[in-house]
């Protein structure tokens, strides 16, 4: 009669051996599943970075055209830059090559455009190159080692230019006249006979410019910010101007020149930063024309 450890051992035997049997089947069906997973994940990441690569070639392939286009036409004996009609296919190509190009590129083509003086303050706007409705959406202007930032007389009127940045910036007479610079940033800028006339100005922040005899009427800055300024706020043109939610104090707005003893600034039918308007009520014709001179006041909503 057997033991029963004897038998015990005999009963393990063949399931020991079922075991040592199937262990290498199992691992080698796991490390099938593990390089197929892993072959699947490397063939995806091969395919994103190629469709990358083609889409950064199809962009440099656009701008790379835009500027020889851009470039043959100056060049050319027959183009008259002082004539709007010769300036059409010009506007036209930009603003479709801008739709095409990531924002680096974008930043390129206005210098390219600035650098041949097509988008200039200096130059009679009949005569300037018309950017209205660009997508200069989160383009970069920021002054670096390599990169110089002047743009002195810049014309960018009517673009869209959301979330843009201006950093180290010469603006001095740029003109962004009834653009879109909602989220804009304007950051250690000179930014002296600036114009933003009819600009969208929501949420955008001035940081450490020097911003002075700049024109801001009917600009809505609602919710913008002012950090700190490399000068005094003088001789700003608020006309009209939406400053509701803003934090620019009554000092920066009201504020006496010591220079002169006055406020340099303009402030005519301004929303302030509380919602209140400051209106000018002098010379109001009452009792039929009875001509009345009163302080300008302030008129809540």
């Amino acid at each position: 009669m057997l033991k029963p450890s004897v038998s015990k051992k005999s009963r393990c035997v063949p399931w020991m051996k079922l075991i040592l049997g199937v262990i290498p089947s199992l691992v080698f069906g796991v490390f099938t599943v593990v390089f197929t997973l892993q072959q699947n994940a490397f063939s995806q990441a091969t395919r994103q970075l190629e469709q990358q690569q083609e889409i950064q070639q199809r962009r440099q392939s656009v701008f790379d055209n835009c500027i020889d286009v851009i470039s043959d036409l100056l060049v050319s004996p027959h183009f008259n830059r002082t004539d709007i009609r010769h300036l059409r296919p010009i506007r036209e190509k930009v603003l479709t090559t801008l739709r095409q190009i990531d924002v680096r590129q974008k930043r390129d083509i206005i210098f390219f455009l600035y650098t041949n003086e097509l988008i200039q303050t200096d130059i009679p706007l009949e005569y300037r190159l018309d950017l209205r409705g660009a997508d200069l959406n989160n383009v970069q202007f920021i002054k670096s080692s390599t990169i110089r930032c002047d743009f002195i007389d810049l014309s960018l009127r009517g673009v869209l230019a959301s979330n843009i940045v201006f950093s180290g910036c010469n603006l001095q007479s740029a003109d962004f006249g009834e653009s879109m610079m909602d989220g804009s940033l304007f950051h250690d800028c000179l930014m002296g006979f600036t114009r933003f006339v009819n600009a969208n100005l929501t949420q955008a922040t001035f940081d450490k410019n020097g911003l002075f005899i700049a024109n801001l009427a009917g600009a809505s800055m609602v919710q913008s910010t002012f950090i700190s300024y490399n000068t005094r706020l003088q001789t700003i043109n608020f006309t009209n101007t939406n400053l509701f939610k803003s934090n620019i104090t009554n000092e920066d707005l009201f504020g006496i020149d010591p220079d002169i003893g006055i406020s340099t600034n303009i402030i005519l039918n301004t929303r302030l930063p509380n919602g209140s308007f400051f209106i000018d009520a002098s010379q109001l014709l009452i009792n039929g024309g009875a001509e009345e001179e009163v302080n300008a006041r302030i008129y809540r909503d």
